[in-house]
């Protein structure tokens, strides 16, 4: 039997998670730049890969990270990092998915 994985698609901006440095980069490796609670919600020994969301029909205020907006002109109460996986980990794909549920509500919905 094969097992697959479905998820919704998130209309956001892709965000790399790395603990060590504290802070999230783009695809490109830009650093992206979060509001300091978010930055102190993360963990801050795993490295993430996920979407930086704002709700559906909402794409236009997660570009507002990407061109660097000056965060005041940010909705911020809307904000989720949805978490894909720990591309670090050299678990299976179920585990790490098992590890992602114990973040806090902020990081991942599962």
């Amino acid at each position: 039997m094969l097992c697959r994985w479905m998820f919704e698609k998130y209309d956001g901006v892709r965000g790399f998670w790395n603990p060590i440095k504290k802070a999230f980069y783009s695809r490109k490796g830009n650093v992206l730049t979060l509001p300091p609670q978010v930055i102190e919600a993360m963990p801050p020994n795993t490295f993430l890969d996920g979407e930086l969301w704002f709700g559906r029909d909402n794409f236009q205020e997660a570009m507002k990270i990407v061109y660097r907006k000056d965060d005041s002109q940010i909705d911020w109460n809307k904000f989720k990092y949805v978490v894909y996986d720990i591309p670090t980990s050299k678990a299976t794909y179920a585990e790490r998915y098992a590890q992602l549920c114990k973040f806090p509500d902020i990081i991942i919905q599962c």
